[in-house]
């Protein structure tokens, strides 16, 4: 993902993550991990902040 964002694409993360996400909510199972990848991944890509170490805080639970 880092390099798809470095050259300005977007990434693979709705393909990867996104589909864990989509399977768990099918299957009743909580993806929490997962739902914070995608929610950081679509906020680096609509230019909320820069990818970095930093955006994993942004994943830690509240």
């Amino acid at each position: 993902m880092l390099q798809d964002w470095g050259k300005g694409r977007r990434s693979e993360v709705d393909d990867i993550n996104g589909a864990v996400v989509a399977a768990g909510r099918r299957l009743g199972i909580p993806t929490p991990v997962n739902d914070a990848i995608v929610a950081v991944g679509h906020a680096i890509e609509r230019g909320e902040f820069e990818p970095s170490l930093a955006a994993l805080d942004r994943m830690r639970p509240a």
